[in-house]
């Protein structure tokens, strides 16, 4: 911090002052730390990338690959959703294994072990179902027997 004359009224002034406090002109020699504005962009560089994850498969409407992390959301958020789930207070801990059953143009079939917060595990089959005219799908768990 050092101190430096106004260029309009010539009153010292320091150099991480804004404005002059006599006439309120600004200070050429003011700049901003650039470590708070890279501290700015990551902040918001984590909350798109954050806002991203969340809402990635309803801003990608496009059948995902049955082992890929957005099908493993699906997934989870559709078995923690479900009314039995949502009464037993039921969790998605882990997925254990997934697997491709059936890929056609207009469905896909995924088979997915899921270890619940009940100390379980369960085998569900996920039929993805392409919605015409949508741009979407629909998803639908039944338990495997």
């Amino acid at each position: 911090m050092a101190l430096i004359k106004c260029y309009e009224c010539e009153t010292e002034i320091s150099t991480d002052a804004k404005h002059c406090l006599k006439c309120g002109a600004k200070n050429k020699y003011y700049k901003k730390s650039k470590l708070l504005s890279i501290g700015k962009f990551l902040l918001l560089l984590i909350i798109v990338f954050t806002i991203y994850n969340i809402y990635d498969y309803k801003i990608n409407p496009t059948i995902p690959e049955c082992n890929s992390s957005r099908a493993k959301k699906v997934f989870s958020n559709l078995i923690e959703k479900s009314p039995w789930a949502l009464d037993n207070h039921i969790r998605v801990l882990d997925i254990i294994k997934t697997k491709e059953i059936s890929s056609k143009s207009k469905n896909k079939k995924c088979e997915a072990t899921l270890h619940l917060s009940n100390t379980t595990n369960k085998t569900y089959l996920f039929t993805f179902k392409k919605e015409e005219g949508k741009g979407g799908y629909l998803v639908r768990a039944t338990p495997k027997k």
